[in-house]
């Protein structure tokens, strides 16, 4: 991203935030943080964070409008000149009808760009498109569907794209009134090309499908999570690949201000893989975290906090990771009102 480029989506959105300012439906959350980052890439180094979140929606007697969009710039250490940016642009636009079908479609943008030092540049973007449905099962479940269309462009060394059809079905519901749970069948068609020249392969392809269940709960404390088994069978490989995707969140307030919570987002394939990296499937969100969050609330709108775990972001098509123990200080403060 040039200086030019950056200047003109600085100031439109900058335009599209004093906009919608006025609206009692605007939402703007800054946060900024900074502290170590125990890499083994790069070596220790300090890390420093901007994450900037809008968000605008808009409710009608039957449908609704959504948008969000997310800007986090990440500065590693200026000594090795490390740096990365990432945006996100979400829109959804969602309702119901007379049968209480709700449905709702969205439409995914993000655009992440790597400065890596001597290692190169890596920049990528990714389009999401999905629509959901859902409609009464019994008095105490639902049907659920949905289906997706994913692509990625990644360009750097080495130059890949992804396309990814993707679908979804099962049932959800709660269970004693207290767990709202989902289990569903989860498949997926995919088919990645890449232009290098270190390989006798330029394309795979292949089928992915496992059972997803989810669980919420959040009566006295928060805990949502969910487990996706996925089987794998490409065109290069002679096995059949497993990959496992865990999500996790939990905590609670244990105070008016003082609140504890815990992430979790992690997935990890097949040791047998035989793919060259430029070939190997990575799913959409590519980067894995443990960590613990201990926030303070100085005030209705304003946040304190200190967090401590292990982040590593996984770029697609190249070898290396970017990960390591990271303990950070920052602030959350929002605008707006809702």
């Amino acid at each position: 991203m040039n200086k030019s480029s950056g200047m003109i989506t600085f100031f439109l959105l900058l335009a599209l935030c004093t906009t919608l300012y006025s609206s009692e439906h605007f939402r703007l959350q800054a946060t900024g943080e900074g502290g170590v980052f125990l890499t083994d890439a790069y070596g220790d180094n300090s890390i420093f964070r901007m994450i900037g979140n809008l968000r605008y929606y808009k409710t009608f007697p039957r449908t609704y409008f959504q948008l969000k969009m997310r800007l986090a710039p990440e500065v590693y250490d200026e000594k090795i000149a490390a740096s990365a940016v990432k945006t996100k642009t979400a829109l959804t636009f969602g309702g119901h009808n007379d049968v209480l079908v709700a449905w709702r479609f969205n439409l995914n943008h993000r655009y992440y760009f790597y400065n890596l030092g001597l290692s190169g540049h890596l920049q990528y973007h990714i389009l999401y498109f999905s629509a959901q449905a859902s409609w009464p099962h019994k008095k105490r479940s639902t049907w659920l569907a949905q289906t997706g269309y994913f692509f990625r462009d990644i360009r750097g060394r080495p130059y890949t794209r992804l396309l990814s059809y993707a679908a979804q079905g099962g049932i959800g519901g709660y269970f004693m009134d207290l767990v709202n749970y989902q289990l569903k069948l989860y498949l997926e068609h995919f088919s990645i090309r890449a232009a290098a020249s270190f390989t006798d392969n330029t394309r795979n392809r292949g089928i992915r499908f496992g059972p997803l269940l989810s669980i919420q709960y959040s009566r006295d404390y928060l805990f949502n999570a969910s487990y996706l088994l996925i089987f794998e069978d490409n065109l290069i490989n002679k096995k059949i690949l497993t990959e496992h995707n865990i999500r996790l969140v939990a905590g609670k307030y244990l105070s008016d201000r003082l609140s504890l919570f815990v992430y979790l987002k992690y997935f990890i394939r097949s040791s047998e893989e035989v793919v060259d990296k430029p070939l190997t499937y990575t799913p959409l969100d590519s980067e894995n975290w443990f960590y613990a969050k201990a926030g303070y609330d100085v005030s209705n709108s304003a946040e304190f906090f200190l967090r401590l775990g292990y982040i590593t972001d996984t770029l697609p098509g190249r070898k290396e990771e970017l990960g390591g123990w990271q303990v950070l200080a920052g602030i959350h403060y929002i605008f707006g009102r809702e």
